[in-house]
């Protein structure tokens, strides 16, 4: 599994990363988690699931894995931290597709 440090908390299903992952010929430094679903943050509820994927994984070093690149081009990942499930967490707070 692929690992990296999260620089920055998009918001609260985005979040960009340090260093690049790279799949196939496709880079980037945004990944999203896969299975959850947040409103953006400019929607009710927004600047609070921010708050909760931030409390979660700003400036800490993640694990990750994932195959399909959404329209955006962001890598759809699961993500552990210390072996942890943030996209499990995520969920468990309420935020499910």
């Amino acid at each position: 599994m692929p690992t990296a440090k999260v620089l920055e908390v998009i918001d609260g299903k985005s979040l960009m990363i340090a260093p690049k992952w790279e799949q196939g010929k496709m880079e980037g430094f945004i990944l999203v988690l896969d299975g959850v679903s947040t409103p953006a943050r400019d929607e009710k509820g927004g600047i609070e699931a921010k708050e909760a994927h931030t409390k979660i994984c700003k400036g800490k070093n993640i694990s990750f894995t994932g195959d399909n690149i959404d329209p955006h081009r962001r890598l759809v990942a699961e993500i552990e931290i210390k072996g942890v499930s943030v996209n499990e967490t995520m969920r468990e707070l309420g935020y499910k597709p």
